[in-house]
Order: C-alpha cells, then sequence, then structure tokens
C-alpha cells in the first residue's frame, strides 16, 4: 500500500536583521486551494485562524541577510516511520495565487527543490527564505505556493494536498493590537463648558482593544466606527467615537513623537502640553488630542499598550 504525503506549514525560529532589527511571526492560518476530492485517502487539516502574518521592522537595512520566514512542513499521511529515506521534489507554483493576493517580486523568495524525510522518520521540512526585504512593500499582501511533484521510493502523493498556498504581508513596527491601559475623555457643550451629565465623558480604562494597522513604514491607522478596534467614549458606555473618522497616527523615527490627524475632521490634533509618544521599550503609546476648539470641544487622552498581532 503506497503511503502518501501531506503539506503542512509551521513557523520556524527566525533571524534577525542585521542583530538589531527583530523579526516577529505569528502562526494562524494556511490556505489550501483545493478541496478534499478523495474519500480513499485521510482527509488532512490545515491550522485555522488568520493568514501568517510576517512582520518586518521597518528600520531594516534594504540588503538586509536573508532570512527564513517559514518551514513548510511535509509529513507521511497513515504511515508509521519507514526505513528508509524518502526524497520530495517541491516545485514553485504561482499558479495557486487567488484574488487578494500579489506574487512576491522574481528573486525575492528561495527554497530546497527537494525534501528528504530521513528513515525512522514521517516528515521533512522545507525552509521558505526571503532574501531583500527591501523589495517587499508595506501593507502589500503577498502569496506563495508550492506543489510536491514527485516522491521517491514508491511514496504516492495525495492529489488533494499535494498544494499549499501561504500569506505573507509586511508590516511596519508599530502595528497590532492594543490594550487600553487607561484614558480619560471629557467632552463640552461649547467651548468653555463641560457636560457634566454625559455619560460618554469619563475614564477609558476598561474599553475594547484598539487596532493599529500599518500605511507606510511609520504611519498607522485606527478603524472607524462600526469597525473592531476603533475608538470609545468613557467605558463602559460602550459607544464608539465618531466625527474624527480617518484618524492616522505618524511616529516620528528620531523621536518617538506621535503626531494625530483626522481625514474626516480637520480640527482634531496634539492637545498642547500633554503627551504624544511612543515607547519602544514598553509598546506603548501615549495620546492626548483635543478637537472642535470653537464648538462642542472633545478632549481625549489615552494609553495604548501593544498586545499582541493582527
Amino acid at each position: 500500500m503506497k503511503q502518501f504525503l501531506k503539506p503542512l506549514i509551521l513557523i520556524s525560529s527566525v533571524l534577525a536583521i542585521y542583530g538589531c532589527s527583530k523579526v516577529t511571526v505569528s502562526e494562524n492560518n494556511i490556505f489550501n486551494p483545493l478541496p478534499a476530492s478523495s474519500a480513499a485517502i485521510t482527509s488532512v487539516g490545515f491550522l485555522n485562524g488568520n493568514p501568517d502574518t510576517t512582520a518586518f521592522p521597518t528600520t531594516a537595512v534594504p540588503s538586509a541577510t536573508p532570512l527564513v520566514v517559514s518551514d513548510v512542513k511535509i509529513i507521511l499521511e497513515n504511515s508509521p516511520p519507514l526505513a528508509y529515506n524518502v526524497t520530495v521534489s517541491i516545485s514553485a507554483n504561482p499558479g495557486l495565487l487567488t484574488s487578494g493576493f500579489t506574487p512576491l517580486p522574481a528573486g525575492a523568495m528561495t527554497f530546497p527543490s527537494t525534501v528528504v524525510i530521513p528513515a525512522g522518520s514521517v516528515s521533512g521540512t522545507l525552509p521558505v527564505t526571503l532574501n531583500n526585504t527591501s523589495s517587499l512593500s508595506l501593507s502589500t499582501v503577498y502569496g506563495y505556493g508550492f506543489t510536491i511533484t514527485v516522491a521517491s521510493n514508491g511514496v504516492g502523493i495525495s492529489t488533494d494536498k499535494k498544494n499549499v498556498l501561504v500569506q505573507l504581508k509586511i508590516k511596519n513596527a508599530y502595528e497590532g493590537i492594543y490594550k487600553v491601559v487607561s484614558g480619560n475623555v471629557t467632552r463640552y457643550q461649547n467651548p468653555t463648558t463641560i457636560e457634566n451629565s454625559s455619560p460618554l465623558s469619563g475614564l477609558l480604562g476598561g474599553n475594547p482593544d484598539v487596532i493599529l494597522q500599518t500605511i507606510d513604514a511609520y504611519r498607522l491607522s485606527i478603524p472607524d466606527p462600526l469597525h473592531t478596534g476603533s475608538l470609545y467614549w468613557a467605558f463602559p458606555t460602550n459607544v464608539q467615537v465618531a466625527g474624527i473618522d480617518g484618524v492616522t497616527l505618524t511616529v516620528n523615527p528620531v523621536n518617538n513623537q506621535v503626531t494625530a490627524i483626522s481625514t474626516l475632521n480637520i480640527t482634531l490634533g496634539n492637545w498642547a502640553g500633554h503627551p504624544n509618544y511612543y515607547d519602544p521599550a514598553t509598546k506603548t503609546f501615549y495620546l492626548a488630542w483635543r478637537w472642535n476648539p470653537t464648538a462642542n470641544v472633545r478632549e481625549y487622552e489615552i494609553v495604548l499598550k501593544y498586545d499582541g498581532s493582527l
């Protein structure tokens, strides 16, 4: 009876770029573009969740040292360890990319053409290496595909599991999910009179996490109202902040000062005399804004601490 192979993604340990720019990897989801088509072969379960993402600090040198971003693991199906080596041939298959994926630039990725499953083992790994991060664009959703083409010693290839499609997104050094550590919001009914009875004014601690998404190397966006990860008024009202949609944060890479703007409300800006900076040691944003200065003033201070990748 033939043995069969299945591909599965496992994330390898990653290297640092020039020793100072760290690279983080989150293991999430693998895309299998082909449905299970053979009831005779045990179905293989790919990891579930969000797409695989690899974050590169934006300070990476353009010709950075190549680094392994993932290992494609090839596993024998329904088999005890074999007494002999099995050599598996792997080919890149850009034809697997579906809409929503951008092909990696030519020469951006390298990998060995064969994987050996050693005698006494049921798996082997295919390291995927990115050669030059400067050829990749922030926020672009890339994809790369592989196909198992040949296996030695009479081992068969599972027709519904011979392909694997992986997503790769390049993020800046700040993108992520942030916990609301503390904060305070004050709403006015005119330029000088506070809305003392407003339940929307008060402390922000306890509000839902805030999402900061990459725009470019040093800019981030906050989701608009009605989207996960947006800003909220005082806890526990559970009401999202409206009127300042399109909030963008820009981090100054020299001094880590942060500037905020809103595409919807041009009056939103940094609150003079209050902290607006990013602390890279603790991955924490200290933000203070003020808007509508000649009408119903809003004063908003918030502390956001990194709590995980998107």
